[in-house]
C-alpha cells in the first residue's frame, strides 16, 4: 500500500507556489512567493469547495489495524488478488510492526 494522498499538494515554480487540490487535474497558482501565504490561500479554496481542512494522521493512528486478520487493508487486497496469506504470517507481522515500528502503541489486539 502506497502513501496516502493528500487533500493539497504545493509545488514551488520559479518564485511562485502552485496548489493541487486531490479533485483538480492539474495545478493552479497561487500567486503567492511565501509558502505560509500560499497554504493559507489553498485552504481557503478548499473550504470554499465545501471539503473539510484535511488532518494529520499519525503513525499509530494510520497503522492501528495493519496486521489485524479481520481489519487488514494489506490482507485484504492479497486476498482480493487471489494470493495466499496466513494468519501465522499476519501474526508474526503484527507483532514485529508493534515491537519495533511502534514500541509505544498499547494493545491494539481486542
Amino acid at each position: 500500500m502506497g502513501r496516502l494522498e493528500k487533500e493539497i499538494r504545493y509545488k514551488k515554480r520559479g518564485k511562485i507556489w502552485h496548489y493541487k487540490l486531490k479533485s483538480m487535474p492539474g495545478f493552479k497558482t497561487t500567486g503567492k512567493t511565501n509558502k505560509t501565504e500560499a497554504e493559507h490561500f489553498a485552504l481557503k479554496k478548499l473550504q470554499k469547495n465545501g471539503l473539510s481542512e484535511p488532518t494529520e494522521l499519525t503513525f499509530s493512528e494510520y497503522a492501528k489495524d495493519f496486521f489485524i486478520w479481520e481489519r487488514c487493508p494489506h490482507t485484504r487486497r492479497l486476498c482480493d488478488e487471489g494470493k495466499s496469506i496466513t494468519r501465522r504470517y499476519i501474526e508474526i507481522q503484527w507483532s514485529l510492526s508493534s515491537t519495533c515500528l511502534a514500541p509505544k502503541r498499547q494493545n491494539l489486539q481486542d
